[in-house]
């Protein structure tokens, strides 16, 4: 085993939810090219996706976003707007999710709530790569810490509204777009 082989895990996971971090978050120019670079770390499982995620201009994904993700579009990014009945006292769910930002000094790129799924996934790429510089430092209870983190926020606050949202995109994104590709891999990681 080589060295850093301990830390591929870790580091394997980082790039996954770094990925789903731009694809999640606001269309920007450049967010593309960011998307390409880590498309060589994405999950196998992902593959087929990619050409299609890969593919349309930055402009033709800003337009398709603002038509099914704006705040009045039919697909919220939030999580907490996709419980089970539809209706949720938001404000247990946000403190949860920002005392998981706030223990691990956590600040989200984006200003938007903190269910908001681009930033959950920014976090849990920051949490995983704290956990592999934890196992680079030798410290296996910070490493534990941090997989604990990941592991609860995603069995709390992720995977228990991401396939509803991966539906609502899917029903609402136009065939063969940007957004249509996006709901069939967060519903491929769902399922991983």
């Amino acid at each position: 085993m080589s060295p850093a082989a301990h830390l591929a895990p870790a580091l394997s996971r980082s790039a996954a939810y770094r990925f789903l971090h731009l694809l999640l978050r606001p269309p920007a120019p450049g967010r593309r090219a960011e998307l390409r670079k880590l498309s060589g770390e994405a999950p196998k499982a992902w593959g087929e996706e990619l050409p299609s995620l890969l593919g349309p201009s930055d402009e033709e994904v800003m337009t398709e976003s603002f038509r099914l993700l704006a705040p009045v579009g039919p697909v919220s990014l939030s999580a907490a707007n996709h419980v089970d009945d539809g209706y949720a006292d938001k404000g247990p769910i946000l403190g949860d999710i920002a005392a998981f930002y706030r223990a691990f000094g956590f600040t989200p790129s984006l200003s938007e709530p903190p269910d908001h799924f681009a930033c959950l996934f920014e976090f849990l790429s920051f949490a995983a790569l704290k956990e592999a510089w934890a196992l680079e430092q030798g410290d296996e209870e910070q490493a534990r810490i941090c997989r604990e983190a990941e592991e609860e926020l995603l069995g709390q606050h992720v995977h228990p509204y991401l396939s509803r949202f991966a539906e609502k995109l899917a029903r609402a994104a136009p065939p063969g777009g940007f957004y249509a590709s996006a709901a069939r891999l967060v519903e491929r990681f769902v399922s991983a």
